[in-house]
């Protein structure tokens, strides 16, 4: 890429041959700089790809974003809701007072009852947020 400066016009005291060298140079000079900027830029891209990077840019933009999170905040309490319910569930199921829950086999219904639980918890959690969605449009559209 030549620039509009390197295209001055032909000096009357230089030769032909003479302007061609020069603007060999100039673009071969244009070619080491581009060729350097693009290998800064890859090095960049792959310093940003590395997982702590990622986590990190990711970090940062859920702590940005006041959706995500909201979101975040939302799945966070809805797992460890649905642990302590499935353990709390599991251990009265199985009468364990102990609260070691491999201490017994499981039986069909224990294995079943937490999965439910997850199922209803996620359709409330979603339900939830539905209605927070809906609530928001509702109140920026009577802002409009």
């Amino acid at each position: 890429m030549c620039s509009q400066k390197n295209l001055s016009p032909m000096n009357k005291t230089e030769s032909p041959s003479v302007k061609l060298t020069r603007m060999i140079h100039e673009l071969e000079e244009e070619q080491k700089a581009g060729q350097k900027n693009l290998r800064n830029n890859f090095h960049d891209l792959l310093e940003s790809l590395t997982p702590g990077n990622l986590v990190r840019n990711i970090f940062h933009h859920v702590v940005e974003s006041p959706e995500l999170r909201r979101r975040a905040i939302v799945s966070i309490i809805g797992i460890a809701a649905t642990a302590f319910v499935t353990r709390f569930a599991t251990k009265k199921i199985k009468g364990n007072k102990a609260g070691n829950i491999e201490s017994e086999p499981a039986s069909g219904v224990s294995k079943i009852i937490p999965l439910v639980l997850k199922f209803l918890i996620a359709v409330l959690l979603k339900k939830k947020d539905q209605e927070k969605k809906r609530d928001s449009e509702t109140y920026q559209a009577s802002r409009v």
